[in-house]
């Protein structure tokens, strides 16, 4: 698989104390991005979303980024701002026009490792 550029990726879990939303932090050093426009109905016209495709090799060896799932948040490139109460969600999107959200993931683990990787769909 041919990548071009890093990724950025912020998972979200749940505070149990506060029941807040935290992010952790990850950044992968090669992904293949694929930028792409929707005009779905019921959305906004000319939605940003994109294709982003991580080979297995490129992964964390802790299994890091295993745990990707739909509401965290990618970013294309590496990115050094952590997200607090200071700096949310929202100032990413506004800082970073890549930043989008992720809507799907699926794991690609069939064939040799070179072909393995994760698909991930992202708005």
């Amino acid at each position: 698989m041919r990548t071009e550029t890093t990724a950025t990726v912020y998972r979200r879990s749940v505070d149990p104390t506060t029941r807040g939303d935290v992010y952790a932090r990850s950044v992968l050093p090669s992904v293949h991005w694929e930028d792409g426009r929707s005009a779905r109905f019921g959305k906004a016209p000319s939605a940003t979303q994109a294709t982003i495709f991580i080979p297995a090799s490129s992964l964390p060896t802790d299994g890091s980024v295993a745990g990707l799932s739909v509401g965290d948040i990618i970013v294309r490139g590496s990115v050094a701002d952590e997200l607090s109460a200071l700096f949310t969600p929202t100032n990413l999107r506004e800082k970073y026009s890549s930043a989008l959200v992720v809507s799907s993931t699926d794991a690609v683990d069939y064939g040799s490792m070179a072909m393995r990787h994760w698909k991930v769909g992202a708005e």
